[in-house]
C-alpha cells in the first residue's frame, strides 16, 4: 500500500456500489489505515448480497473507528 497505508491527516472510508445505478455510497465510518478500511469493505461485501463493488477512499475526517472497526 505504500503511501496510502497511513493517512498523514484524516482517515480512510469505504464506499460501495449496491444497486444498478452505479453510484458510490458510503457511511460515517472512518478508519485510521487503508488496510483497516479495506478489511471493513471486504467484510461488508461478504455480508451484503447486493454489493457489486467496494473501494477505499481518503477522507478529511478524523478516524472514528480503530483498526478492528470498533467505534472510538
Amino acid at each position: 500500500m505504500g503511501t496510502m497505508e497511513h493517512a498523514a491527516t484524516g482517515s480512510f472510508a469505504v464506499e460501495v456500489i449496491a444497486d444498478a445505478s452505479g453510484e458510490w455510497c458510503g457511511n460515517a465510518m472512518r478508519y485510521p489505515t487503508y488496510r483497516a478500511a479495506d478489511a471493513a469493505g471486504y467484510s461488508l461485501s461478504r455480508r451484503w448480497t447486493l454489493v457489486r463493488e467496494y473501494r477505499v477512499v481518503r477522507s478529511e475526517d478524523a478516524p472514528n473507528a480503530d483498526r478492528d472497526g470498533r467505534l472510538l
